[in-house]
């Protein structure tokens, strides 16, 4: 519905059950919801954005409809259905009953229709429709269901609309006239079969079938509605009359697309008629040719003109001519691709090709549970069951069907996936035993023990390893004193080593004696231990075991 400027909008009110005794609850108003709901929202029909409301209370509906219009735009086409009892007061004021409606106090308990006229001026939207599937008064006949009792005038309700919005679009529709009761087609049975009410019934057809599209241009317009609705009704109800007051509108209010083109075959020309009925073979298979190009004119109406002509002509007693009308018959035909659907739980798509006149055709489904949508030369295809059917494409130059063969999605075909494996159960660990007391391995040992570094040895620098000031002085006068005590002087002043009682040997200090040498040698080292480091150390370290292994 993309060729019908602005949005597109519905509310649906629906009520079919009272609190209050003295309301007798009716059956069609949730066959009405459903239905007039479906129909509006199909893609192909209304392509209505639709919001459904069903046995709400008097506040909730009051609140809905306000939002219904408020915040539109000017281009906007909005359409708000009641189905529900009509009611009246002393001042003969009309009310729609909803769910918690009390007669006796219907001011605060039904929606007025001084309230929907209200929000109906408020609104900015252009192009409004009300519909009032309820009774303002009138009999009972026998085998029909009454909406509600009393009078209640429904122009007078809503004339206000005249005055409003310079030339606005804005009209009501109800179900019957003010002294007129609006049926339900069925009895209160408890084994009653539910369907739509009259009215509401006659509107579904004549936007789903296309009929009420009268003027054949492919678009139902709200008059054109409303005179198919009331030619329904009165066949089933004569008693029955729906009305329509139009306030400030201008043009047609095209509702709905038609499912089915009604086209008006255009006038032949005389000559042309002469040609048909010719004695003489070449003239009427010129004839033909020329209808062969007629039948792929954009012109609607003489291309149908064209296909009845070539019909007239198919038994012709010229086997030439003949052949040309079957090959021209043939070539308007409808090609559909693919030629047939398996659907498993996706939807498909039909395409349509052809002469203008051959598209024109609209699709619809044999069976309840097969859905389509049609968008222009596009059929949408989708199953909500299983089983065979057909999509059927009906259009003026006759019918295709198209089978469909619907299964639902093998899900056991698919290998069931693996069950996740189980946990495996904590092994418990044994009490951990005390360690024996650990005692200090020698230095050895632990030496060997210790693991290998890994990794980069850092670089070390003289400057880093320099030993401290106070351990150099104490180096110096270690060393200091071992060569005072070690000095040697005179011969035999100083016994280095004696052992008379066994040997009788004595040893003396000399100026090369190793303890002197020793001692001299730390000495030094500790005074340039400061600049040669760890090397001196070491010499330090080295010198002063033999010195004193020299003097024990």
């Amino acid at each position: 519905m993309c060729d019908m400027p602005g949005a597109r909008i519905a509310l649906v009110v629906a009520n079919d059950h009272y609190d209050d005794p003295g309301l007798r609850s009716l059956v069609a108003p949730a066959q009405d919801a459903a239905a007039l709901a479906e129909a509006l929202a199909d893609p192909s029909v209304g392509g209505f954005e639709v919001q459904v409301l069903r046995n709400e209370s008097a506040q909730g509906i009051r609140v809905a409809v306000e939002d219904f219009f408020a915040d539109r735009q000017p281009e906007d086409l909005l359409l708000l259905h009641f189905s529900c009892h009509g009611l009246k007061n002393a001042a003969g004021e009309l009310f729609l009953a909803v769910a918690d409606t009390k007669p006796a106090r219907l001011a605060s308990t039904a929606v007025a229709a001084d309230f929907v006229n209200r929000q109906m001026s408020d609104s900015r939207a252009q192009r409004i429709a009300l519909f009032l599937d309820c009774c303002y008064g009138g009999a009972f006949p026998r085998g029909m269901v009454v909406r509600a009792a009393g009078e209640a005038q429904v122009r007078d309700a809503f004339a206000g609309q005249a005055d409003v919005g310079g030339g606005r679009g804005r009209v009501v529709v109800t179900a019957s006239s003010a002294m007129e009761y609006a049926f339900e087609g069925g009895q209160l049975a408890t084994d009653a079969t539910p369907t739509p009410s009259v009215f509401t019934g006659a509107v579904v057809d004549g936007l789903t079938t296309g009929e009420a599209d009268r003027d054949g241009d492919g678009w139902v317009g709200l008059t054109e509605l409303v005179g198919y609705v009331t030619d329904r009704v009165r066949r089933v109800t004569p008693n029955q009359n729906p009305q329509m007051w139009t306030f400030g509108s201008q043009g047609e209010l095209l509702i709905a697309r038609s499912r089915i083109r009604r086209i008006t075959p255009a006038p032949l020309a005389p000559a042309l008629l002469e040609a048909m009925e010719s004695p003489l073979p070449a003239a009427r298979f010129g004839v033909v040719d020329y209808l062969r190009e007629r039948l792929s004119d954009a012109d609607l109406g003489q291309a149908y003109a064209a296909w009845q002509a070539l019909h007239r002509m198919i038994d012709d007693d010229s086997r030439r001519v003949s052949d040309a009308v079957a090959e021209a018959i043939a070539g308007a035909e409808l090609v559909v691709t693919p030629p047939d659907v398996e659907l498993t739980g996706e939807t498909a798509e039909l395409r349509l090709e052809g002469p203008p006149i051959a598209l024109t055709a609209s699709a619809s489904a044999s069976a309840s549970w097969l859905k389509v949508e049609q968008d222009g030369a596009i059929v949408r295809v989708r199953a909500d069951g299983a089983g065979d059917a057909s999509v059927i494409l009906s259009g003026p130059i006759g019918e295709r069907r198209i089978p469909v063969r619907a299964t639902l999605p093998d899900t056991e075909s698919e290998p069931p996936a693996p069950p996740p494996e189980p946990e495996p159960e904590p092994v418990p660990r044994p009490a951990p035993l005390p360690e024996p007391p650990q005692t200090e391995p020698p230095q050895t040992e632990r030496l060997q023990t210790e693991p290998a570094q890994t990794g980069p040895v850092p670089e070390l620098s003289v400057e880093s390893v320099k030993p401290p000031g106070w351990l150099i002085a104490v180096l110096i006068v270690g060393s200091g004193l071992l060569i005072g005590i070690n000095w040697p002087g005179a011969a035999e002043s100083s016994n280095l080593w004696y052992d008379p009682e066994t040997t009788g040997w004595h040893v003396y200090r000399t100026w090369h004696d190793p303890v002197f040498l020793s001692s001299v040698t730390a000495l030094v080292v500790s005074l340039i231990s400061r600049w040669a480091g760890p090397v001196a150390l070491g010499v330090v370290a080295g010198a002063s075991p033999v010195s004193s292994r020299t003097r024990s």
